[in-house]
């Protein structure tokens, strides 16, 4: 009975089941599907300049990213130094040109008078407090958080901003160097102050990069030092055009530390205000219990009392007014708007960047790249009639043809496809190109093209890198007219300029034989006979230099042999010793700051009646075999020759131990000055102690090797100095 029932019951349930599609809400009429043929995304309306801007912005995050590993790495890189300019001058352009367009607030300032732009900042200040005071209130009444939405939001946040915390502070790297003009030397040694608290003033656990560090590894973000290739991989999640702009830019900027000191400490008044961003951060990663020490840490360092907002204000005013008094009206106003340029870099890093209509492959140096290619053509195209070289979709013979260049379109389909044309063309990187080595020395092409030639077509790739506006915008906002900077020739006297990157003489770099292990049996010298000043002079000024270059990246700061590296600096610019908390404007106010150079100057004054303005007058260029030069070198390139560096400190700090015990009645120094002297070296011992005692602790002997042939070498330059004459 039961299988019967079975159909029985389903036959009647679709029975009922037919009569409800006819009546009721299953009544209505089929749906009827029009087929429409299928539209792929890429091929829409518009999609085509989508895909255009897509390609160009990852060419240039790749292009930040390049840059930001090379400088990090740049005695391995001295040819990026011409890109970089470029990249500085063009980014320049570009915040003017955005700054006027959007009518920024700082342009409004067009006389700079001190209480104008004090009160400026303190409305900036206001006016983010006052955001955050709103913020509070929404906050208060219920509102959700408004810039993290989860701890995975956050994290990936955190982890996406590390290419610019990781440099937090590098746009001051190389504010207060040996080769800084005197009379700038106080202006600059305040801004130092600035960079050395960024650096936790030699104290590690204060240090903003290791601050940052530490909370990537609470995070278990995994990554990478910041000087490494594996640093700008994509697998890290670390892919915001942006964050890597303004990364790069902190870099950039401060690479040209004499060229650009306006524009310095403008991006460092901007830099040190305190921001909305850092505000909302602390409060949020709190509520979802992740570590806001390096957030706190600027809320409370950045303050506009006393902190980096007050001391960055404060600098630009002193500057300001020092280009008053020696220069005049005229340089003053001229220089404020490079200060503004600086400001607006900082400000506007992270602005879109407007467009300029212009194809990647045109910049300012196609025109005269056409021009060379176009007068080679006639002689060189039979020569290339069998070459099977193919530059786009054509061989190379055919593309030099007169018709190519009479044509403006057919220049710009050349020049499009030679922009594209791997390998002969690595973009942003002229040096590196095929083409470029193939037209020098040792290329199969070599003296096709003259040197002048060559320097346009590396300008040209270089260029390509970066489709920017040419510096025109900036160099007429500033006053210069269309001045090239881009012509400009890289620095090469390492008295006056920076950076030098020329290789380190052999004779500095030789080794001391046997090497000692112990210590306790450095070689020591004597001072029994009167001083040789025309030797010692030189080398006093020079051995300046020795430690400046370790603080350039913020990056390798973050070891304690990195630290203990800040403090003697610190010692050695007369900056007070650290007592455990901020000195911000106490530092800057405090009168009677005697450093290293300082009293070299005293010295000079004291033996030849000279003042010198710069290390430049008072150390001639004698070539590799001049000890004071070899040593400027070598101070040049840390990351390979650190250890030898830091021995070679170590025995000046015996010099300045001896100079400061002289006999009262030597008139070297004043009785205060050897008093200053003692305590520098007193602070100096110290700090290189750690330095020392970690490499002792190294199982790595090369290294402390290193570091006491540095130890001997010095020494000997030193002895020399001492030796009776005839």
């Amino acid at each position: 009975m039961l299988l019967l029932a079975t159909p029985v019951f389903f036959a009647a349930f679709f029975f009922v089941f037919g009569l409800l599609c006819q009546k009721s809400l299953f009544s209505k009429p089929p749906l009827q599907f029009k087929w429409k043929p299928r539209i792929r995304r890429e091929d829409g309306p518009g999609d085509e300049s989508r895909k255009t801007q897509n390609i160009q912005k990852d060419q240039k995050l790749q292009q930040y990213k390049l840059l930001y590993y090379k400088l990090h790495n740049l005695e391995q890189y001295p040819s990026v130094l011409h890109v970089a300019r470029d990249t500085l001058l063009s980014m320049f352009s570009e915040v003017v040109e955005h700054a006027i367009s959007v009518d920024s607030d700082i342009l409004c300032i067009q006389q700079f008078h001190p209480d104008t732009l004090t009160t400026f900042i303190h409305d900036q200040d206001d006016s983010t407090a006052q955001r955050f005071e709103e913020y509070i209130k929404r906050r208060e009444s219920g509102g959700p958080r408004e810039l993290f939405e989860s701890f995975d939001t956050a994290k990936e946040w955190l982890i996406s901003r590390a290419p610019a915390k990781y440099v937090d502070g590098a746009w001051l790297g190389n504010i207060h160097r040996v080769s800084t003009p005197f009379h700038l030397r106080a202006i600059t040694k305040n801004a130092w102050q600035v960079l050395s608290e960024e650096l936790g003033d030699g104290d590690l656990s204060k240090n903003h990069v290791h601050v940052y560090q530490k909370l990537m590894d609470s995070l278990h973000a995994g990554l990478p030092d910041a000087d490494s290739i594996d640093f700008i991989k994509a697998s890290l999640g670390m892919s915001e055009l942006q964050v890597w702009k303004c990364a790069t830019a902190q870099l950039l900027i401060s690479l040209f530390p004499h060229e650009y000191l306006p524009e310095i400490l403008g991006f460092n008044m901007h830099f040190e205000c305190l921001t909305w961003e850092t505000l909302l951060a602390a409060r949020e990663l709190r509520e979802l219990r992740i570590n806001d020490d390096y957030f706190l840490l600027h809320i409370s360092i950045d303050n506009g009392d006393s902190g980096h907002t007050a001391m960055a204000t404060k600098i630009v005013i002193d500057y300001l007014n020092h280009i008053r008094a020696r220069e005049g009206e005229d340089a003053l106003q001229q220089t404020w708007k490079r200060v503004q340029v600086g400001y607006l870099l900082s400000a506007m890093s992270g602005a879109p960047r407007p467009t300029t209509g212009k194809p990647r492959y045109q910049n300012s140096y196609s025109g005269e790249l056409l021009r060379i290619f176009k007068a080679k053509s006639s002689v060189s195209q039979k020569l290339h009639c069998g070459s099977k070289v193919k530059i786009g979709s054509k061989r190379l013979s055919d593309w030099l043809s007169a018709e190519t260049f009479t044509s403006p379109a057919m220049q710009d389909e050349f020049l499009e496809a030679l922009s594209q044309a791997k390998p002969w063309i690595r973009i942003c990187d002229g040096v590196g190109s095929r083409l470029v080595k193939e037209l020098s020395w040792s290329g199969k092409m070599f003296g096709a093209f003259t040197g002048s030639e060559i320097a346009v077509l590396e300008n040209w790739i270089n260029a390509l890198g970066d489709p920017s506006p040419p510096p025109d915008a900036y160099t007429q906002f500033i006053g210069r007219g269309n001045t090239s900077f881009n012509a400009k020739k890289a620095p090469h006297d390492i008295r006056v300029d920076y950076p030098v990157l020329s290789p380190a003489p052999p004779s500095i770099l030789s080794m001391i034989q046997p090497i000692q292990t112990d210590p306790s049996q450095f070689p020591s010298f004597a001072t029994d006979f009167p001083v040789n000043f025309e030797l010692l002079l030189p080398l006093w000024f020079a051995h300046a230099s020795l430690l400046e270059n370790f603080v350039s990246v913020p990056f390798f700061t973050c070891t304690l042999q990195g630290a203990a590296v800040v403090k003697a600096l610190r010692a050695q610019y007369g900056l007070m010793e650290e007592k455990g908390c901020v000195d911000g404007l106490d530092e800057m106010n405090r009168v009677g700051c005697t450093g290293i150079i300082e009293l070299g100057i005293e010295m000079m004054h004291n033996t030849t009646k000279d003042q010198p303005e710069g290390l430049h007058s008072v150390i001639e260029c004698t070539g590799d075999d001049d000890s004071a030069g070899a040593m400027l070198q070598l101070s040049m390139h840390p990351r390979k020759h650190g250890d030898r560096l830091v021995g070679m400190a170590w025995a000046f700090v015996s010099l300045h131990e001896q100079l400061g015990m002289t006999d009262p009645e030597s008139r070297i120094l004043s009785s205060e000055s050897k008093l200053q002297l003692l305590g520098i070296a007193k602070r100096e011992r110290a700090a290189l102690g750690v330095y020392l005692r970690e490499l002792l602790g190294s199982s790595d002997r090369y290294r402390l090797s290193a570091f006491l042939s540095g130890c001997e070498k010095a020494t000997n330059m030193i002895s020399q100095c001492f030796k009776e004459s005839g």
